[in-house]
């Protein structure tokens, strides 16, 4: 197991030499999310959860893709595995072309969603098969209503940290705490404005 996890980080700090000022998040094949920082270091950022203690986070991922000509739609599942109910976030999705062109951005909310309850919701990006999308970026969220955090709460990044967006061997996804929409973190369409 060892031996897999060092050959996902030497693979992981290939992949983060062509990303430039841009903090990344993403799952380690034993389950456990890495935070891999633009100074190329990472850290895992569940080393406060004890054994047997709960999930802290709203885990998403994509439970499936239906690719038609001219449109691309994704089932979204929401688990959530926090110790607070969710009473609302509205996260976005922006979809960026081959060519890291952002095509669209999609708003989307999970509402009324209890602890260890699951919610599916569906976002479809009209105009453009999911073939010709090379990631999606998952951001927003701010001004959500869980536990302490609410309308009111500034709070920025602190909704968003809550969610745990999972790698999905059907399309690109990855969570980003800037608002902006910009290209991907080292793209040739610039650099990522955020690194929280």
């Amino acid at each position: 197991m060892k031996t897999t996890v060092k050959r996902m980080f030497a693979c992981l700090f290939m992949v983060s030499g062509a990303i430039s000022h841009a903090e990344m998040e993403l799952l380690a094949p034993d389950g456990k999310r890495v935070l891999l920082k633009d100074d190329m270091t990472w850290q895992y950022l569940e080393e406060a959860i004890t054994p047997g203690s709960p999930d802290r986070y709203a885990y998403l991922n994509v439970a499936f893709i239906d690719e038609k000509a001219a449109s691309c739609r994704l089932g979204l599942r929401m688990r959530n595995g926090l110790a607070d109910g969710i009473d609302s976030i509205v996260l976005r999705f922006s979809a960026f072309t081959k060519d890291d062109i952002l095509y669209e951005t999609i708003s989307k909310g999970f509402h009324s969603l209890k602890p260890t309850n699951t919610q599916h919701q569906e976002i479809s990006f009209r105009g453009v098969p999911c073939s010709h999308i090379k990631t999606i970026r998952v951001h927003g969220g701010d001004r959500c209503s869980i536990g302490e955090l609410n309308k009111f709460s500034d709070a920025p990044g602190q909704c968003l940290g809550k969610v745990s967006v999972e790698a999905s061997d059907k399309i690109s996804i990855y969570k980003h705490y800037s608002e902006k929409a910009s290209p991907p973190p080292g793209s040739a369409g610039g650099a990522d404005d955020s690194t929280r």
